[in-house]
């Protein structure tokens, strides 16, 4: 019966997609839609927990059940991966939202994979909505090409924690390009 189930973990593939200058794995920042594999059009699921800006056809998720990123020998897995595209369908933002509980060990292995840079900036803010704060913290990697972003929020009420990955290069136009999470939805109502 052991061998059995060898051979069934056989058969199951997972696919690691490690940090890199451009983005994760084969996921790169730049890159078409088309050639990225497994996506799916941003959809009415999605629109339960955010607010696709500026569209629903700016966004995609990225569709693999069986999925890790690592960096430095480190590893943890995602609840989703979104993708934001411009007009001509190229990756233009990642979003990477880990399974809850493991913030801390996303948080350091983007500080390791980046450290030879060092933070760009830290901060966090306290208080708002009875929360006990929430951290958000950003990275650039040597070549400066993007910019990597991490908000771990203290409270649901702010959101899931999230990796954001985008060019440095048009970092402002990446902060149209948003999923904002419907927090009130959550909120108690009495």
């Amino acid at each position: 019966m052991a061998v059995m189930i060898y051979i069934v973990k056989i058969k199951r593939s997972i696919s690691m997609l490690a940090f890199h200058n451009l983005g994760i794995g084969k996921l790169r920042l730049g890159s078409d839609l088309s050639s990225l594999g497994s996506v799916a059009p941003f959809g009415k699921s999605d629109a339960e927990y955010f607010i696709p800006a500026p569209d629903a056809q700016s966004w995609y998720r990225y569709i693999d059940d069986d999925l890790v990123i690592w960096g430095n020998g480190k590893s943890f897995n995602p609840r989703s991966i979104y993708l934001g595209v411009d007009e001509r369908k190229q990756l233009v933002k990642i979003s990477i939202f880990p399974e809850p509980g493991t913030s801390v060990k996303v948080e350091g292995i983007i500080n390791e994979v980046y450290e030879q840079t060092g933070m760009l900036g830290d901060g966090g803010i306290r208080g708002l909505l009875g929360s006990n704060g929430a951290d958000f913290k950003i990275w650039a990697p040597s070549d400066r090409k993007i910019m990597v972003t991490f908000f771990n929020p203290a409270s649901n009420y702010l959101g899931p924690p999230v990796i954001n990955m985008f060019f440095a290069t048009v970092a402002e136009a990446s902060r149209k390009q948003n999923l904002i999470y419907r927090s009130w939805k959550f909120l108690d109502r009495q």
